[in-house]
């Protein structure tokens, strides 16, 4: 994520940054997937909770079952049915 979504509200940092950059989807995807890998066998999560449905949540909703660690979505479920967006296929 940009800097600036932590910066200005002062968030703090996170606990995980995966650092996945651009890519194809299946690259970014599968990248995500590894990062996330790693930080569920070293964080150990009775959950694992996301949002929205961009291309790290299908990566989260994989890994999570794959670990087989409870998973849950949260969306607001607005559709543009503009299937070029990876959003609208997620």
């Amino acid at each position: 994520m940009s800097r600036v979504f932590f910066e200005q509200p002062r968030l703090p940092e996170p606990a995980v940054d995966l650092d996945v950059r651009s890519g194809t989807h299946a690259e970014h995807t599968a990248k995500i997937m590894m990062g996330l890998e790693e930080a569920v066998d070293k964080y150990k999560p009775t959950v694992v909770v996301t949002q929205g449905d961009t291309n790290t949540v299908v990566a989260a909703a994989l890994t999570a079952a794959k670990k087989q660690v409870p998973f849950a979505h949260v969306e607001t479920g607005l559709m543009n049915w503009d299937r070029t967006m990876p959003e609208e296929i997620n």
